[in-house]
């Protein structure tokens, strides 16, 4: 005769159901986590790159444009930038820039600068 509770068995399929379940949720959590740290690294390289445009089309206004697209290290990361003469009037210039975090290349950017 069975008396009121669980037994051995079903309190053992019970702790195997948790058990996975918690393992699941988990590996989501660090997927999520490294996710979030893209998309961090990325917004961080975009800023970067954009900051890295301004600071070239307002150098431009000014006449200087060849002396600001240099190499630099910021935040962890590399900032390569190339210029490259057009053929027009005004005077424009191919600008390409690059963001990388050790050999990853987070934001490649080709715009075109004019001078006035």
């Amino acid at each position: 005769m069975r008396r009121g509770g669980f037994s051995l068995i079903e309190v053992l399929m019970a702790t195997v159901i948790v058990s996975v379940s918690v393992v699941a949720i988990a590996g989501i959590q660090n997927t999520s986590l490294q996710i979030s740290r893209e998309a961090r690294l990325i917004r961080e390289a975009t800023d970067l790159g954009s900051a890295a445009v301004g600071r070239l089309r307002a150098a431009s206004a000014s006449g200087s444009l060849g002396s600001q697209c240099v190499r630099s290290s910021q935040q962890g990361f590399t900032v390569d930038c190339s210029l490259s003469s057009l053929q027009s009037s005004p005077p424009s210039y191919l600008v390409r820039l690059e963001v990388r975090r050790g050999e990853k290349t987070y934001l490649n950017l080709n715009t075109v600068v004019s001078q006035p």
